[in-house]
C-alpha cells in the first residue's frame, strides 16, 4: 500500500498472482485513485474454484471500481507486445509460479511494463531459485537495483506455530524489492553466496541493509532524484 501511495497516480499497480485477492484489494482500498490490475488463471492451488470465488466476492463486496482483472496465464499477458510496449505500472508485484524460468521471464517482461523509476516486488524469496532469478535479472539489466531483501525462518508449512505467526506478521516467505534506477542513484545490494543465505534460514543473523524503513527512503531518493512528485 505504501509503495503504491508513493507514486500516487503516476502509474498503475500490477499484480501477477492474485490468489484470493487480499493484497490487491487492500491496496485498492488504501489507494482509491490508483488503477489496479490483477492477473491470474487460477491454475494452481484452486482445483475446486474456491479462490476464484473468494476473490470475485471480495471485489464485489468492497465495491472496488479501481480493479481490472484479467483471467489468463501471466506469461501470455506479459509476453503480449501490445501490452509490454506500454510502460504504465509504477509497482509490479509478482506472486505467481516461482520456478526459475517463470520467475525470470516475469521480471524480464515485467520490467517493460514498469514506468521509469518504478518498483518490482517479488514474493516467496526464501526459495533459492527465486533468489537466483532476481540476482540473474539484475545482472542482465543493470538499470534495475535490488535494494531490499528479507528472508524468514523457512517455508511457512514447515515451521512451528510461533514461527509461522511471526512470519505472518512480518515478511511471510521472504521478499525482494527492486527499483528502476538507470542513473545508479541508489545503493545496490550485492549477490549473496548460498552458504550465507542458508545461515539466514537457520536464524544465525539477518542480512545487512534490510530494515523496513530503508525501502521507503531509498525509493524516495530515486523518485526525488528523477524529479517525480515529492514524497
Amino acid at each position: 500500500c505504501e509503495l503504491v501511495r508513493l507514486f500516487g497516480q503516476s502509474g498503475a499497480y500490477l499484480e501477477i498472482g492474485t490468489y484470493r485477492g487480499m493484497t490487491i484489494c487492500t491496496s485498492a482500498v488504501a489507494n482509491p485513485t490508483t488503477r489496479h490490475i490483477g492477473i491470474d488463471d487460477f491454475s494452481q492451488i484452486d482445483d475446486d474454484g474456491t479462490n476464484r470465488a473468494i476473490f470475485t466476492a471480495l471485489v464485489a463486496d468492497l465495491g472496488l471500481g479501481n480493479i481490472d482483472f484479467v483471467e489468463t496465464d501471466f506469461r501470455d499477458f506479459l509476453a503480449d507486445r501490445t501490452l509490454t510496449d506500454v510502460r504504465d505500472a509504477s509497482v509490479f508485484y509478482f506472486d505467481a509460479s516461482h520456478d526459475y524460468r517463470s520467475q525470470l521471464l516475469a521480471l524480464l517482461h515485467g520490467s517493460r511494463q514498469t514506468i521509469e523509476g518504478g518498483v518490482m516486488v517479488v514474493d516467496d524469496c526464501n526459495y533459492s531459485h527465486v533468489r537466483a532469478a532476481t540476482y540473474d535479472f539484475c545482472e542482465f539489466d543493470p538499470d534495475w537495483a535490488l535494494i531490499f531483501e528479507q528472508y524468514t525462518g523457512g517455508h511457512p508449512s514447515r515451521v512451528d506455530d510461533e514461527t509461522r505467526a511471526d512470519m505472518l506478521a512480518g515478511w511471510w516467505d521472504g521478499v525482494h524489492v527492486m527499483v528502476h534506477d538507470p542513473q545508479h542513484v541508489v545503493e545496490r545490494l550485492e549477490r549473496q553466496p548460498d552458504a550465507m543465505l542458508e545461515s539466514f534460514f537457520l536464524g544465525q543473523h539477518a542480512p545487512e541493509n534490510c530494515h523496513t524503513e530503508d525501502v521507503r527512503s531509498r525509493i524516495s531518493t530515486r523518485i526525488d532524484g528523477a524529479e517525480y512528485p515529492s514524497v
